[in-house]
């Protein structure tokens, strides 16, 4: 079973990347950066153990070709116990970090995949330089560093397990219908923003398409002290942006309504850094969004963000 977390083609490797390894197959895949996923139409070893309320959903080999992952729509509040009757989903979700990540990570490179939070005296840290998310440049919302990432739905790889701990977002079988929830987030670093802000982003896979959007109307502030920051992802179209997408993934990528989205979140929730400043070093032969910024062309990386982020817990109260 081939797992892998990339819109690029399994076994090709960048031009400027040659010594990074790659896994290789006889025939190349195209496959999605939202979040581990088996390519493969079979259940996976051990399904018929899964608590009945976990909707394991096959995934084909593009990312238009994958289903959608949201549970089933009748019980958007509810699992079912092994008698087969419904009992309440809990309502609050609450992660300290004293035992590891908890489920959350960071995010390497289209190439790489995810890859470890720094976990320090009980708090998850992201520490710049940062990837430069490319995915939804211009004509899409344009760029963005992603700190902290967290699945929503879904049955963790071994890799991810390795990477980011026991999802205990997921094991508890918590709602992913974020309308009208509230989030918040205990935070202290030192950033240099360079004009970015660092924002609340929700991701949904609903007709074939992953759709992002970002809460650019409730940014969040870093100081050197431990701070609260609660968000509410309330269904106001002023408070969001959408992600769409670059010229060359929208076959992943794409908008789908507000409402959609935060009634399913299936795929995950982040804290990103956005919009960044990108600016080529040097001359450059075409256009800057149809090419990629530190991997078709240097960039002037003093105008991007810089410093670390801390956080020591994360709180969400569902509507």
């Amino acid at each position: 079973m081939l797992v892998a977390s990339s819109c690029e083609k399994v076994g090709t490797a960048p031009r400027d990347r040659a010594d990074h390894s790659v896994v290789m197959m006889s025939t190349p895949q195209m496959v999605c950066k939202l979040q581990d996923f088996a390519v493969g139409h079979d259940d996976p070893p051990g399904a018929d153990d899964l608590p009945r309320w976990f909707c394991y959903i096959p995934v084909g080999p593009t990312c238009r070709g994958r289903q959608n992952r949201s549970r089933p729509s009748s019980l958007p509040r509810t699992k079912l116990q092994s008698t087969g009757k419904p009992i309440s989903m809990p309502d609050t979700y609450h992660e300290t970090f004293e035992n590891g990540p908890g489920g959350w990570y960071a995010w390497d490179s289209n190439y790489a995949g995810d890859k470890p939070l720094e976990i320090v005296d009980g708090s998850a840290v992201s520490r710049s330089p940062w990837w430069i998310d490319y995915n939804h440049a211009p004509p899409g919302a344009g760029y963005m560093h992603l700190l902290f990432m967290l699945d929503t739905l879904g049955r963790p790889t071994e890799r991810k397990t390795e990477i980011a701990g026991h999802n205990n977002f997921v094991q508890q079988g918590l709602s992913t219908n974020f309308v009208d929830a509230e989030l918040t987030f205990r935070l202290k670093g030192e950033l240099v923003l360079h004009d970015a802000q660092l924002v609340l982003l929700c991701q949904g896979v609903h007709d074939g398409l992953c759709s992002g959007w970002l809460l650019t109307g409730q940014p969040i502030t870093v100081t050197d002290e431990w701070t609260e920051s609660t968000l509410n992802t309330r269904l106001d179209a002023d408070q969001w942006t959408s992600l769409d997408s670059r010229h060359d993934r929208t076959e992943c990528y794409g908008t789908r309504p507000l409402e959609t989205v935060l009634s399913d979140v299936n795929t995950n929730i982040l804290l990103v850094l956005f919009p960044l400043d990108i600016a080529p070093m040097g001359p450059l032969d075409g256009d800057p969004h149809r090419l990629r910024p530190d991997v078709d062309y240097p960039i002037w990386r003093h105008r991007l963000p810089e410093g670390y982020v801390a956080m020591d817990e994360a709180r969400i109260n569902f509507s």
